[in-house]
């Protein structure tokens, strides 16, 4: 009896010091797959902030640009390149509204480093020389623009940063500098400031943005602007940034996230509450603990199962996220910047993109004989590989215009080059037109898109789809249609969203509504084109259609021909708010 007990005790001792080992092993195994999984889960929020900040630094060079092209622009003009310097003086006067951009004036040097011209007038420092300086001396070994570090160089000693771009002659001598300078602090009036806003930079924590001698030139809040703020070297971050948990000044824990604003020596800082930043993840944590509270049964293998379906959900999205960021950035790169402006003639543009379907492009240039060249396409795909057909497309039909090929022989050779690379899904409908304003002639070549729609065809059914896409067939042979504009006439090139577009009531837009709004405009299809969007916009909201990609381009023959002059460039319109897919 006795050894019986003794065995049933033995037993006893033995199962609860097996369960209570097993507790500790899953217990410890529990603890380190938790732990793992904050750590994981922390990495991410670092890789998704400096990403972020990585991206926000790439389109803030984006915006630079516009200012880059305002200064490069005038540089090439003679009155500023042939070293006359009241010829100088005067070409500054009269581009003063253009360069009110540049808040802080600018400024024109000689090819010794004096200033031999400025606007607003600033002759206290006429003949100055500023050849020391390195907005100066930097250009003389390099033509790229250069954006300075923080200057006392502004009007009364004020602190700016300057922009500057070589002037060259004739035969491409240096022959000075043009420097256009941005104050600080002024972020109420500021166009530096404003381009940098309408990136979105600052609407979380706080950001900043520093030269590589830590001076502040913006600060979201905005207090410190003119102050520093150390920040790592710039030789130590990778080429898409740097994230670290630290703590900032006030000693609050932060994510700072750092990127090099490409093509300057400025550094983009972003700083998040660390436990804000990952509130999500906490949340999730606590969920998790409770979960292993409740049952000790198999949580390594629940641990470890959830980490990685949660870490590879993570990393999937963000390779969707990042692709449809690259491939926008693409996108909108390719689209023109500014539109030719004819003499005798008007053009008005309405583009909305939409952030899934992604597919509508188009692009306006002069050809060298003068010639209007107008594309309007769509994708049959989407994503980078779109992209990247899309950017072989416009090369190549640029290519074919600067041949001056006519309309049919350009498809035709486009067409050529993109058979042999692309699926069935990589098509490419377009219209390609060639506009000869002394003639008021069109000639235009469709590839599985809409002919020009005439807004005197009141009666005329909706225009038909001509050709066979690019890339379907390499056999294919375009032919060439010509449409000849009277005094007055308007017609109009769209893509597929418009004739697809209907409001709740499952009405049509319509081409025939898309006349009737632009004709209320007479002689100015710009505005038609922007009362163009707010209409459309009022229509299709509540819709619930799908949503779909829309270009409209309003090409009009002015009722009264001015004298020929030659042809100049406006900013593009901006593009319409992209539309989300509220299915996700």
């Amino acid at each position: 009896m006795h050894v019986r007990l003794d065995r049933a005790r033995w037993r006893s001792t033995l199962v609860a010091a097996l369960t209570l080992l097993t507790l500790l092993i899953l217990g410890g195994v529990a603890a380190y797959s938790y732990l793992n999984y904050q750590q994981t889960a922390a990495n991410l929020v670092q890789g998704s902030e400096r990403q972020q900040t990585y991206m926000l630094a790439e389109r803030l060079r984006d915006e630079l640009a516009g200012f880059v092209e305002e200064l490069e622009t005038l540089a090439r003009t003679q009155d500023i390149y042939r070293s006359n310097p009241s010829a100088q003086q005067a070409a500054l006067q009269r581009e003063r509204n253009r360069l009110s951009i540049f808040d802080g004036g600018v400024v024109l040097l000689d090819n010794y480093g004096r200033v031999v011209a400025t606007v607003p007038d600033r002759p206290e420092i006429i003949g100055s020389d500023w050849s020391e300086r390195d907005f100066f001396h930097t250009l003389l070994s390099s033509t790229r623009p250069h954006f300075s570090n923080v200057t006392d160089v502004g009007l009364n000693g004020s602190q700016v940063v300057v922009l500057s771009v070589p002037v060259t002659g004739e035969n491409e001598e240096f022959v000075g500098v043009l420097a256009g300078m941005f104050r600080l602090g002024e972020t109420g009036v500021s166009p530096l400031y404003a381009s940098i806003v309408r990136q979105r930079v600052g609407q979380s924590g706080n950001t900043y943005i520093v030269d590589d001698q830590g001076r502040l030139l913006y600060d979201s809040t905005p207090g410190q602007i003119g102050g520093t703020l150390p920040v790592p070297q710039q030789t130590g971050f990778s080429p898409q940034g740097l994230a670290t948990r630290t703590n900032n000044a006030a000693g609050n824990e932060v994510i700072a996230s750092y990127a090099v604003v490409p093509g300057t020596p400025w550094t983009l800082v972003r700083e998040n509450d660390w436990h804000l930043a990952t509130s999500d993840v906490q949340r999730f944590a606590r969920t998790f603990l409770v979960l292993l509270g409740l049952g000790m049964a198999l949580p390594a293998l629940g641990v470890a199962l959830l980490i990685r379906q949660q870490s590879s959900e993570i990393r999937a999205r963000d390779r969707v996220l990042q692709e449809e960021r690259v491939s926008g950035l693409i996108q909108r790169q390719l689209l023109p910047h500014h539109v030719p402006m004819l003499a005798g003639w008007g053009v008005g543009i309405y583009h909305r993109p939409d952030l899934k379907a992604g597919g509508d492009f188009h692009d306006l240039f002069l050809m060298p004989d003068g010639r209007l060249a107008l594309i309007v396409g769509q994708m049959g795909d989407i994503g980078l590989a779109a992209s990247h057909i899309l950017s072989t497309v416009r090369a190549a039909l640029r290519g074919a215009a600067r041949l001056q090929m006519d309309p049919g022989s350009a498809l035709n050779y486009a067409n050529a080059l993109l058979c042999p690379e692309v699926q069935s899904d990589g098509c490419v409908a377009l219209l390609f037109g060639v506009l000869d304003p002394a003639t008021a002639t069109l000639h235009y070549a469709c590839a599985g898109f809409h002919r020009p729609w005439r807004c005197s065809d009141t009666g005329a059914a909706e225009s038909e789809v001509m050709g066979i896409a690019l890339g379907t067939a390499l056999d294919t042979n375009y032919e060439q249609h010509e449409m000849r504009f009277q005094p007055g006439e308007k017609a109009i090139f769209y893509s597929a969203g418009l004739s697809h577009a209907h409001n709740a009531k499952g009405e049509p837009f319509g081409l025939h509504r898309t006349c009737e709004i632009v004709a209320a405009y007479g002689d100015d299809p710009e505005e038609g084109a922007e009362m163009l969007a707010v209409q459309f916009k009022e229509f299709t909201d509540g819709s619930g259609a799908e949503p779909e990609d829309v270009t409209v381009i309003l090409l009009q023959r002015l009722a009264e021909s001015p004298k020929a002059a030659p042809a100049t460039w406006r900013q593009a319109p901006a593009e319409a708010e992209p539309t989300l897919d509220r299915r996700n």
